[in-house]
């Protein structure tokens, strides 16, 4: 009996010191970036609203979603940690919405593209996130603004109002969908699926030309798909000549690289005109630059047609090269000024590739530390020079950008480009 109840003591002793590191930590938060070549996800905390970067396997579970590959920026999510950044589990974290009250993306796509019926579809996200993209003939609308913008609501209450935002873990749509029925509205629909969904089923987003005249600028490539014959007549300002059939042609070609000519960026803004709204050879081309791995393709809604009721357009041929400068995000820094600072060894350039990628080629007087270890490797870095990221694409590199400063670093950017390293430390910043 003594033996047994000493025994017994000692495993108790050995499982509360144990217990600690075994069990997982959990929080709610925000996906803020993913990056799958490093496994590693950005996350707002919101009890801290802080950001934190956690690393992910295939040993992760995945909860209301197939793997990992389903979660997606603005994602609100539950997790499980081990270990202070190893994820246990990450679960979408659902929003209620009663199944009748539900629209399907079939069903949504044939209302907007072939029903009679009268109907309201409504963006409750931000105002600039419309603005840079929204699902054909939906109008914004505001969840927490929403008594300023119900003169946009039909007067009769019958009517058909969709609402939508993010996806499935937004709760702005159904929020605002009940202030609609706190109205008078009885005929509501909820396209729980989102913004994300409709994207990722490669359907139409589309802007409007008040925006595109915003943003006519080298952050933008505006391109004309109509045959060359009407481009050389007149054109929209900024936009280059690029037939929808042209772009057909060179994707089938299998000897070339999927890119525009002039074009490596595949974050870059792209937006796509045609006469009208839609044709088939627009939404073809639209298709392939998607296929291309392109991120963010838009059309222009109405077409060159509608651009000339609002706005001048240029009675001269467009050119046919693209001249793009990639947008320079908040704490990024140039091509140029990245080189010049690695020749004068000033700042101390951090490297936030993985392991396999360094062993092929490192810059000369870089630190290596891997994204997924650099939150607990945070006090190897000098708080008192000026630290400079880069990682393959410039994901990474933002992301350990986020984590630096809300660590209280100062004087930190990072390169927001695709690097390529030699094993002799040369590099070659890419097409941008």
């Amino acid at each position: 009996m003594k033996c047994f109840f000493r025994a017994f003591t000692v495993m108790t002793v050995l499982w509360l010191c144990t217990a600690p590191a075994l069990m997982a930590e959990r929080l709610r938060g925000r996906i803020r970036n993913i990056s799958f070549k490093s496994k590693t996800m950005e996350i707002l905390d919101f009890s801290t609203d802080k950001h934190r970067i956690f690393r992910f396997d295939d040993a992760t579970v995945s909860i209301n979603a197939r793997t990992t590959r389903d979660f997606h920026k603005h994602d609100n999510v539950e997790i499980r940690y081990r270990n202070g950044t190893s994820l246990q589990s990450i679960k979408k974290m659902l929003v209620y919405v009663p199944r009748d009250k539900v629209i399907t993306t079939r069903d949504l796509q044939k209302l907007i593209n072939e029903s009679e019926t009268p109907y309201v579809l409504i963006d409750t996200r931000s105002w600039q996130q419309h603005q840079e993209g929204h699902l054909p003939t939906s109008v914004w609308a505001p969840g927490e603004r929403f008594s300023q913008y119900e003169h946009l609501l039909p007067v009769e209450k019958q009517t058909l109002l969709v609402f939508y935002s993010h996806g499935v873990t937004s709760e702005q749509a159904p929020k605002t969908a009940r202030l609609a029925e706190l109205g008078g509205y009885t005929n509501i629909r909820i396209y729980v699926f989102g913004f994300y969904s409709w994207k990722r089923n490669r359907l139409p987003i589309v802007v409007q030309p008040s925006w595109l005249n915003k943003n006519l600028d080298p952050h933008t490539v505006l391109l004309d798909t109509r045959d060359r014959t009407k481009s050389l007549i007149a054109h929209i300002k900024s936009a280059v000549a690029m037939p929808a059939d042209k772009i057909l042609r060179h994707g089938k070609k299998k000897d070339k690289k999927k890119t525009l000519p002039g074009l490596y960026d595949k974050d870059a803004r792209i937006v796509l005109y045609s006469d009208l709204a839609s044709s088939d050879s627009l939404m073809e081309a639209y298709l392939e630059l998607i296929e291309w791995n392109y991120n963010n393709v838009v059309i222009l809604d109405g077409g060159f047609e509608n651009w000339t009721l609002h706005y001048p357009i240029e009675a001269s041929p467009a050119p046919i090269h693209i001249k793009y400068e990639r947008y320079v995000a908040e704490g990024s820094i140039s091509a140029a000024n990245f080189r010049k600072e690695v020749g004068n060894h000033r700042a101390l350039v951090l490297d936030v590739r993985t392991y396999h990628e360094a062993e092929k080629g490192v810059i000369k007087g870089s630190k290596h530390i891997p994204l997924s270890e650099l939150e607990q490797r945070v006090k190897e870095l000098p708080r008192s020079r000026e630290i400079i990221i880069h990682c393959v694409n410039g994901i990474r590199a933002q992301i350990g950008y986020s984590l630096l400063k809300g660590e209280g670093f100062d004087q930190v950017r990072f390169l927001n480009s695709a690097i390529i390293i030699e094993r002799s430390g040369k590099f070659n910043i890419i097409g941008l």
